[in-house]
Parts: C-alpha cells; sequence; structure tokens
C-alpha cells in the first residue's frame, strides 16, 4: 500500500478551519493540474466547430481541431505576456480563431 508523502490543506466543516492532510503525491500532482483539462474543455464548448455528422472520425478531427486551436492560442497569450504586453493587446480566442481561419484560406 502507498504511504502518504505529503500533506495539503482542506477546510473541515465541523472544526471550521482549515486543517492539514496526508495525501499522495500522485493526488497532489492532480489537484495542481486538473484546472487545465477543466479550462480547455470550457474553451471549446464557448467557440466549437460544428459539423453534423454520423462518422465518429469526422467528429474526431474537428474536436482535435478545436484543440489543436486552444493550445495555440493558450501559447500566443503565453508568449504575448512574456514579451510585455498588456492584456488589451492580446487577441481574444473568437479574434484569434478569426485571424486563424482568414490566414489558413
Amino acid at each position: 500500500m502507498l504511504e502518504p508523502e505529503d500533506t495539503m490543506t482542506r477546510y473541515d466543516k465541523k472544526l471550521k478551519m482549515n486543517v492539514l492532510v496526508p495525501c499522495h503525491r500522485v493526488i497532489k500532482e492532480y489537484n495542481a493540474h486538473m484546472g487545465g483539462v477543466d479550462l480547455t474543455d470550457r474553451f471549446i464548448g464557448r467557440y466549437r466547430i460544428w459539423i453534423k455528422s454520423r462518422k465518429w472520425t469526422s467528429r474526431l478531427f474537428s474536436h482535435l481541431l478545436d484543440m489543436t486551436v486552444i493550445n495555440a492560442w493558450v501559447l500566443y497569450k503565453k508568449v504575448s505576456t512574456m514579451k510585455g504586453k498588456s492584456q488589451k493587446d492580446i487577441m481574444k480566442l473568437a479574434n484569434f480563431r478569426t485571424e486563424l481561419a482568414d490566414t489558413l484560406c
């Protein structure tokens, strides 16, 4: 059996305060990075490529294309921030998708 290797703080409703709870390193790693998946799903849901098809390959391709665009936009935001651009000068996701589509066409 795995031994707890680390501790995390959690709120205890009965005590009404934060307490230290033992946890495995894997759980701590998952909790640290699970927001990225949720964020990607949220952005894909907002601007999804709608292709009606019965073929699962077409649906998979459009989903992978959506994920690629989201990852490219996140990378664009990260690089722009590192270069010192202000938040108002960084393109929003809808504008990024439009510019990408214009460039590819």
